[in-house]
């Protein structure tokens, strides 16, 4: 993951207030995990990634340091489809 993804996570979880172990609670993982994908050491499953926003109560462009300028009146929708090994997801943009 980007450092620059992490460092828009972390931003947007200050803004609300929470802390870092707020987050991973919610997440139900470890405090020292969930800082890593801050710092950007480990890549961030999609599921995590919007699990984030919900938590945070906010789309998945603002999670990602997005401004509205930056991506147009386009819009990022994502889809869960469930398979053997698990769910995936999949993004589009449009």
């Amino acid at each position: 993951m980007s450092k620059s993804l992490g460092a828009a996570i972390k931003s947007a979880r200050e803004k609300k207030g929470l802390s870092a172990n707020d987050i991973a609670d919610l997440l139900d993982i470890k405090g020292h995990a969930y800082r890593r994908y801050e710092r950007g050491e480990v890549p961030l499953r999609a599921e995590t990634f919007i699990a984030i926003a919900h938590h945070l109560g906010i789309s998945l462009d603002e999670l990602a340091g997005k401004t509205k300028a930056e991506t147009g009146d386009g819009q990022i929708i994502y889809q869960k489809i469930p398979s053997k090994k698990g769910t995936k997801v999949i993004f589009t943009v449009e």
